[in-house]
């Protein structure tokens, strides 16, 4: 039994942390339509992006030296539009502070990022022009 939970556990990890390139990275981000109202939520320990996740967050490294405390990055939505990809990420910073972060991407090059306020209303307009 105990090996089975085991195997079972390993395989989820293995399949959620498999993103070798940025196409598996942005399946990893369930698919939202707008318009669309982000929110903080509360993560489990697995619902946060594995570490080789990291390397296609362009500011991770940025985000963790200002805090100067441990960050994860939990996957929130993705859209789609003709030219870019948009990506929400929920960032935690140690154990209490929380925010959205906002990654627009044209194909695999990154565009800009921004901050959401929560429950800021997301429309192709505000993603596109700010």
């Amino acid at each position: 039994m105990k090996k089975s939970l085991f195997f079972a556990a390993f395989s989820l990890f293995a399949s959620f942390a498999s993103a070798q390139s940025f196409q598996d990275f942005v399946k990893l981000f369930p698919q939202e339509k707008l318009p669309f109202v982000p929110k903080v939520k509360v993560v489990s320990k697995e619902g946060f992006l594995p570490w080789d996740c990291y390397k296609f967050i362009p500011n991770a490294e940025a985000i963790a030296i200002a805090e100067s405390r441990p960050v994860s990055f939990a996957p929130i939505c993705s859209f789609k539009s003709k030219k870019c990809n948009v990506l929400i990420v929920q960032v935690e910073v140690g154990l209490k502070s929380k925010y959205l972060q906002m990654y627009v991407f044209e194909g695999n090059k990154f565009l800009r990022t921004r901050k959401l306020a929560n429950n800021e209303v997301l429309m192709s307009k505000n993603i596109l022009m700010n």
